[in-house]
This record gives structure tokens, C-alpha cells and sequence, in this order.
């Protein structure tokens, strides 16, 4: 959900307690897959080839998003025109005008060379997420006890380092951008928090209870 949380800590301090656990376990009751470790990824940031530092900027902005409807609904209630595209298209369709800019964490403006056709990067923020390994919960639950001890040490492991890894590079990966003549913006994040809180309206009534108990800080 966008601008869900205040920031990276209280995501962290979410996906680690109790309300954590129970998003989960209520993944694994749907749909039979077993979600192991908590690989942090960042926040997502916005990039584009012209500078985007109020709402109105985003009006009619040709956004490359993910294909999930959330991505699609998040930018349409902030006044963008979004487009899902592989994104071994992005670079391409920025160079030749389809889509004005893209969003994703920092790291994936530098390692695919975005900021070569989009020289703007806005710290919106908006989504924080993780990585998990997956797991049919059947078959985890069938193997024998101390193999389960070995994959839960190691996916552990995995996850400390990529979260400490995620934190660390971060600045390394803002300063990369700024040698190479990227411009960072700011926003009003509470300002855009309320343009697209429509897009609770389309999701499930238990994602929008979990999300007032975030917003309530009762997680």
C-alpha cells in the first residue's frame, strides 16, 4: 500500500513483530506457501527525466510501473498515467519518450543505468517491501526436523545480510547518482499519503485492517 508507513524503522520494526507474523500466516491459510525470511529491499523512489517535487508535478506523468494492480491504482490516484512494462523495456522506452520515468528502489536507478535517460530521483518512499523465499507449507513441514534447522539458520543468515547489505549501500548508491549529475528531490509525503488513500477502497477488507492497525500504530 503507498505511504503506509512513516518510514524505513517502523517498516522494519512491522515485518519483524507480531502483525508480521500474522500478514504470513494468513499468506500461507490462502494460498499454501510458507513466505521464510525477511530480506529487506529499501524504499522505493521515483525517476524520471524532469524534476517531480509537488503533486501537481506528477499530473499526466507516463510512469512505468509493475503490472500489479496496487502500482496501477497508486499512480492513478496521484494523477500519473502509469504503464506496466517488463523491465527489460524501461530503459528503451524512456530513451524514445513512451514513458517519462520509472519507480523502484535506488539501486535499480543505478544498476540498469535509468539515470542515464531519467536524471531525476524523488525520495517518495512510497512502498517499502521485502523479499522472502517461498515454500509449498506441505512440503516445508515434511522434511525432517533437523533440515528444517539447517534452512532456517541459513535463510536467517541470508536475511541479516541483505538487510544490512540494503542499508549500507544505500548511500553508495545515492552518491553514484549524484557524481553522475542526478538531481534529488524531496516531497511532502503527508500530502501525497492523502491523494492516493482511495487505493485502500479496492483491496481486500483484512489489507485494510492490517493497514489502519500500521497507521494506528497498533502493530
Amino acid at each position: 500500500m503507498p505511504f503506509l508507513y512513516e518510514d524505513e524503522d517502523q517498516f522494519l520494526e512491522v515485518w519483524d513483530g507480531p502483525l508480521g507474523d500474522e500478514i504470513i500466516e494468513a499468506i500461507r491459510e490462502d494460498s499454501g506457501f510458507l513466505l521464510l525470511g525477511q530480506m529487506y529491499r529499501g524504499g522505493r523512489v521515483l525517476n524520471t527525466q524532469r524534476p517531480i517535487t509537488e503533486l501537481a508535478d506528477a499530473r499526466g506523468l507516463k510512469l512505468r510501473v509493475p503490472t500489479q494492480q496496487t502500482y496501477l491504482d497508486t499512480w492513478h490516484a496521484l494523477g500519473a498515467s502509469p504503464m506496466p512494462l517488463a523491465l527489460s523495456e524501461v530503459f528503451p522506452a524512456i530513451e524514445q519518450g513512451a514513458v517519462e520515468g520509472q519507480e523502484n528502489p535506488i539501486d535499480v536507478v543505478r544498476f540498469n543505468s535509468f539515470y542515464e535517460v531519467a536524471p531525476h530521483v524523488t525520495l517518495t518512499e512510497h512502498v517499502f517491501g521485502n523479499f522472502h523465499f517461498q515454500v509449498w507449507a506441505d512440503a516445508y513441514e515434511g522434511w525432517p526436523d533437523d533440515l528444517r534447522a539447517i534452512v532456517d539458520a541459513e535463510i536467517d543468515d541470508v536475511s541479516s545480510w541483505y538487510r544490512e547489505t540494503s542499508i549500507a549501500e544505500r548511500q553508495e548508491n545515492v552518491d553514484f547518482l549524484v557524481e553522475r549529475g542526478v538531481e534529488l528531490h524531496e516531497i511532502d509525503r503527508a500530502e501525497w499519503a492523502e491523494a492516493s488513500s482511495e487505493v485502500l477502497d479496492h483491496v481486500d477488507p483484512q489489507v485494510v485492517e492490517w493497514a489502519e492497525r500500521i497507521r494506528s500504530g497498533d502493530a
